[in-house]
């Protein structure tokens, strides 16, 4: 490798037979050279030409649905439906994705956009990411500081958007006026990103950070094979995005191709009301863009281009990896993110490492034909701003997906990759006694795509949650819209996944989605118990259990969740000595000083997060609280808690 240093829901399908009408850098070393710390492909039989019946736009016909996922059954063919259309925009819908056709101006094509899912915007994840900071996590991350966020946000807000391009501040008021929608809610739920990132880099410069629940540790993952890796050689670039929000995003679930006036033609995988590609997204000189975000770092700054707008740059403008490059060089960053840059026709990889204050750029190399990324930096000065003593557990997954996906993509690979493989190894569930420790599929993959830049061919998964494991659609850039010609397949495991631990995980995610989205927590232990009744040999599921019920004043129920959590065991120690920290405090909590005593020299003496061990002290010296109890913030994703 060669590096560079440089200081609401689905829109539903209308009457189609009517529609509506409205109006240049060092040559550095080769991948295969990087110092990461850190340490079976599925063959992809297209649908046959029997099975594919080509269905006109205005073709009658509901696709099979999922009642659970809303997903389109992984043996039924989805048909192709117009929705409506506007002056130079159509809306589609294909099985459970929005599929965007927008051309013109910035402002005209953010119009298209708004106006076509008016419906879906408002309860998606535009208004999600616009009240986020307010909602839970807000409260605890903000502390006394919330009394004056409204000014804190309007501040950054306004940073971040004064540096936004004309071009994207045209796009923004086309979707605002095109959803009827205040242009000052549209930018707010847009600059969120940089926002969140531009915040906790505050807090961590805190002396004391403040315990915070549903952080959103973000655990995206790009997975990218070339060359003798691949059956025909072409480059394949796999994709999962992990986000929020877990419910909006999926369900509202947007493939939109940009035909602008000015730039290239490129299609991005989004969401509604999120109208700019620069997180996921292809243009047609063979360049496909992910992001990643790293956000437990202390660099940020509110002077840079915002994220996502310097992508959408790149897919407009850039034809190789130098010009996008150049884009990157050119705009500072405000947060901490990677950008993997693929060029599908000359077959290499930019992987593009960065914060306000530091850039690396690591190039592929002669002999290099695989790649992946999780969200921590390769280059040794930027890993340096990372904190991984925040939620370890964060960070070991990070560790081990990397790990994972590059043995999944390397030389212990049963046979050469094609679109298939790339997408089971997104949905890669980890090792069994573990569904969530090294896991690449998470409860916050919100999208799943792979994409095929030389044939202009992208995969995009519908369903929700993990997305991964859903129904992958095919779709064209050349001919801008579906292609089922190109066949489209599951992203589950080979022989397919154990029905009880799909359910069990589709609990799991329920559980989250009723504690942090309807805040019901009586909801969330319900369903928190439906996993562990439906795989009882998973030691999270029964430890998330615990941690509810005892937040509820429930100690027996969290006593028996613990009991089974430690009866199980975990391949990971920390976890099995934060497994005891619980117990003990349990067993203060009902009065049994002796038995919470030997929970914690238990904790002690194992291998433990440094907390882990702080808290295990702490308790030992003082009776646990009922009040504490009912304080535990609870990180879902990981089933952790990260100040215990």
């Amino acid at each position: 490798m060669r590096t560079t240093h440089r200081a609401s829901a689905h829109v539903p399908a209308a009457d189609t037979s009517s529609p509506t009408k409205d109006a240049t850098p060092a040559r550095p070393e080769r991948f295969s050279d990087l110092d990461l710390t850190f340490g079976a492909a599925c063959p992809w039989t297209p649908l046959t030409a029997a099975d594919l019946k080509a269905t006109p736009d205005d073709a009658p016909g509901q696709s099979l649905v999922d009642a659970r996922c809303g997903a389109t059954a992984a043996d039924e063919v989805p048909r192709q439906q117009l929705v409506r259309e506007i002056a130079g925009g159509k809306l589609f819908s294909i099985g459970a994705l929005n599929v965007l056709h927008l051309k013109g101006s910035a402002r005209e094509m953010g119009y298209q956009h708004g106006a076509l899912l008016k419906e879906a915007i408002p309860d998606g994840a535009l208004t999600y990411f616009g009240e986020y900071i307010e909602k839970g996590t807000g409260r605890e991350l903000l502390g006394p500081a919330r009394i004056v966020w409204p000014l804190i946000k309007k501040y950054a807000n306004f940073r971040i958007s004064r540096n936004m391009p004309d071009f994207a501040r045209e796009t923004l008021e086309g979707l605002a006026e095109g959803a009827g929608m205040p242009l000052s809610e549209v930018k707010k739920g847009v600059v969120l990103p940089d926002t969140l990132v531009w915040l906790f880099s505050k807090v961590l410069g805190l002396r004391k950070a403040p315990p915070v629940e549903d952080v959103p540790s973000l655990g995206c993952t790009s997975a990218i094979a070339w060359g003798d890796a691949t059956k025909d050689g072409k480059l394949l670039h796999g994709r999962n995005l992990d986000y929020l929000p877990v419910g909006p995003w999926p369900e509202s679930a947007s493939v939109i191709f940009h035909e602008p006036d000015e730039g290239q033609r490129y299609v991005s995988v989004a969401s509604a009301g999120i109208p700019l590609g620069g997180v996921s997204a292809m243009n047609e000189a063979g360049l496909t863009l992910t992001v990643h975000q790293h956000l437990l770092t202390d660099h940020a700054e509110l002077s840079g281009t915002p994220i996502g707008i310097v992508g959408d740059i790149i897919m407009r403008e850039a034809k190789s990896l130098d010009e996008a490059e150049a884009i990157l060089a050119a705009n500072k960053q405000i947060g901490s993110w990677t950008y993997m840059i693929t060029d599908g026709k000359a077959k290499e990889v930019l992987t593009w490492e960065g914060t306000p204050r530091r850039q690396v750029a690591h190039r592929s190399g002669p002999g290099d034909e695989t790649a992946q990324k999780a969200n921590f930096y390769y280059d040794r000065e930027l890993r340096d701003a990372e904190r991984p003593d925040i939620q370890p557990r964060f960070w070991n997954n990070n560790e081990a997906r990397d790990a994972r996906v590059r043995a999944l993509l390397g030389p212990e690979r049963e046979e050469k990759h094609d679109p298939s493989s790339i997408a089971r190894i997104l949905g890669d569930t980890g090792d069994d006694a573990c569904r969530i420790a090294d896991a690449v599929a998470s409860l916050t993959t919100v999208a799943s795509m792979v994409f095929e830049p030389e044939s202009g061919t992208l995969w995009v998964s519908e369903g929700a949650a993990p997305t991964c494991h859903g129904n992958f659609i095919p779709f064209s850039l050349d001919t801008m819209g579906y292609a089922p010609e190109r066949g489209h397949f599951s992203g589950q495991r080979i022989g397919g996944e154990d029905p009880k631990a799909l359910e069990a995980f589709a609990a799991f995610r329920d559980s989250y989605l009723a504690k942090t989205d309807d805040e019901d927590v009586e909801a969330s232990i319900r369903l928190a118990n439906e996993a562990r009744t439906l795989q009882p040999d998973q030691p999270l599921y029964h430890k998330l259990f615990a941690l509810l019920s005892m937040t509820q004043g429930r100690y027996e129920d969290a006593l028996d969740g613990l009991n089974r959590a430690i009866d199980l065991g975990h391949p990971d120690e920390e976890r099995v000595a934060a497994f005891h920290l619980w117990r003990g405090r349990v067993h203060s909590l009902l009065g049994d000083t002796k038995a919470a005593r030997g929970d914690y020299l238990e904790c002690l003496d194992r291998t433990a997060d440094p907390r882990v061990h702080e808290a295990a002290r702490r308790s030992w010296s003082r009776p646990y609280t009922d009040r504490e109890a009912t304080k535990v913030a609870i990180d879902f994703r990981y089933v952790d808690v990260t100040r215990p």
